[in-house]
């Protein structure tokens, strides 16, 4: 039992203690992302002989044609996506900009407007205090007028 104990004991002296990772910095030799990327890759001319690697060699201009005209077909798709949706933006800005003139507020208007109905309700008012007078009728159409025009100018700002 003792020889065990000092076989343990041994076996711990020669163990090397762990220091941790390494940061590998960009451009080192690490690992690479494709199992190929180490390989030599200039071809012999008697390699261009072997049928298997011209067979190789246009199996991969396949899959490159193959991924050129996938990506082709996406980017006319996009293109078309992009045109439909740039006049579809155009439609919309020219229908906002018509309906932003017709929430524009005519300044004259709404001046014109409140004018009539304030004088117009003043006039109808006076017109109870000089009625015995005899020119009640003349004021009360008057203010009658009045009101009546700030309408028609609501509703005509309206249309």
């Amino acid at each position: 039992m003792t020889e065990e104990n000092n076989f343990d004991l041994a076996s711990n002296d020669d163990v090397q203690k762990d220091i941790g990772t390494t940061k590998l910095v960009a451009g080192s030799t690490g690992i690479p992302i494709s199992p190929y990327s180490n390989i030599q890759r200039s071809i012999s001319e008697e390699d261009l002989k072997s049928p298997a690697i011209q067979r190789i060699l246009l199996s991969e201009v396949d899959k490159l044609e193959s991924k050129a005209f996938g990506l082709e077909s996406s980017l006319k798709a996009s293109v078309s996506e992009f045109n439909n949706l740039r006049d579809k933006f155009h439609l919309v800005d020219k229908d906002k900009s018509i309906l932003d003139e017709k929430l524009k507020t005519n300044k004259a208007q709404e001046v014109l407007y409140s004018f009539c109905l304030t004088s117009g309700s003043i006039i109808i008012g006076l017109a109870k205090t000089v009625w015995e007078q005899g020119l009640g009728g003349i004021f009360l159409a008057l203010g009658l007028f009045l009101i009546i025009g700030g309408l028609i100018t609501k509703i005509i700002k309206w249309k």
